[in-house]
């Protein structure tokens, strides 16, 4: 075996036997591990320099990733945006022989967490629509300063206690990921708010993780994605529209005016107005006043996620504890009936 591939080796060995309770950077207590990826371990932890919950992700110092992470997570690190969530370190620490990066942990739940939860029913459209909004918003402003998601899945987005909106893993989930040089990112974002949108309208993702790829699932290139109006019951047209013409790849002949930006489907999406309340739509909430949907949309009231995910978080243990969590996101199906010690790189504080 080479010296190289033995230190790494030896490296890895140390980033992933840290323990619950070993404290990084001098600040950082180890809770809970999430999981591995790439040679790193993700862990729920604690600042105790400011008493808040951290999410800490430790890559061996001579992995061939941790460069690619270093740089990934300092681009991400210049972004401020409200709807990102905020790197506060990333830093080596020598005792583990580890690049450490810290970020903020938004307490609420992710979109993965809403779909188990509500087990297929839909949101309801204005929410579903403010989700998607706030996403492609955060994206525009990233973009607009060259950095890019390219690896968003409903564990990428939090709907916080708050009801705010929250995407996590900018930059970072590209390279965890190890995507090709030929990922198209940009294209991979937009259909991301696509599949947001398409998930918010139906209940269900559109299709499998492991098939999200640069410019759409094998399911949209083959024509196999079905619109959410086939899945769900009164899904607006403008907006089963604007799902197909963000999900689909660039040469796909099924629809027309595809988005070949984010600008044009945070445009679309901004412009969308609910029906009025005696529309077919039953999911209009009748105080929604049909106008542009703008920043003031921050907050998600209209199917009580910012009041019931305080409930709702409350049961994601007992959930997970009898297997909810661990169910598998159900592929669409066509609706039959109506029914009802170290030097830190960069430190925010």
């Amino acid at each position: 075996m080479s010296p190289s591939i033995a230190s790494t080796d030896y490296a890895t060995r140390r980033a992933l036997s840290a323990q619950p309770g070993n404290v990084v950077l001098g600040r950082y207590r180890l809770i809970d591990a999430i999981g591995h990826l790439r040679g790193t371990s993700l862990w729920h932890g604690h600042d105790d320099e400011h008493d808040r919950p951290v999410s800490i992700r430790l890559s061996p110092l001579d992995s061939p990733v941790t460069a690619e992470l270093r740089a990934a997570a300092t681009r991400a690190a210049s972004l401020n945006d409200e709807h990102a969530s905020r790197l506060l370190d990333i830093a080596n620490d020598r005792a583990l022989d580890a690049l450490v990066i810290v970020t903020e942990f938004s307490k609420g739940l992710t979109l993965s967490d809403i779909l188990v939860i509500e087990r297929g029913r839909p949101l309801l459209t204005q929410d579903a629509v403010t989700i998607a909004h706030e996403v492609s918003s955060l994206l525009l402003d990233a973009h607009s300063h060259g950095i890019f998601h390219g690896s968003i899945t409903p564990d990428s987005v939090v709907v916080t206690l708050t009801g705010d909106v929250r995407l996590s893993g900018l930059e970072v989930d590209q390279v965890l990921n190890n995507h090709s040089p030929q990922h198209d990112r940009e294209r991979a974002d937009i259909h991301a708010v696509g599949a947001i949108l398409y998930a918010g309208l139906s209940g269900q993702w559109p299709d499998p993780i492991d098939e999200l790829e640069t410019a759409g699932s094998n399911f949209a290139r083959q024509g196999k994605t079905m619109r959410p109006s086939q899945v769900a019951t009164g899904v607006p047209p403008y907006l089963d529209q604007l799902v197909a013409r963000a999900l689909q790849p660039p040469h796909a002949p099924e629809v027309k005016n595809r988005f070949t930006s984010m600008r044009d489907v945070e445009a679309a999406l901004a412009a969308w107005t609910p029906p009025a309340p005696d529309a077919t739509d039953a999911k209009a909430r009748p105080s929604q006043s049909p106008t542009r949907i703008t920043k003031r949309a921050r907050h998600l009231k209209g199917m009580g996620i910012a009041l019931g995910v305080l409930v709702i978080v409350s049961l994601v243990g007992l959930a997970l504890a009898l297997g909810v969590g661990s169910e598998p996101l159900t592929k669409p199906v066509p609706h039959k009936s109506p029914v009802p010690s170290a030097s830190a790189s960069v430190s925010v504080k």
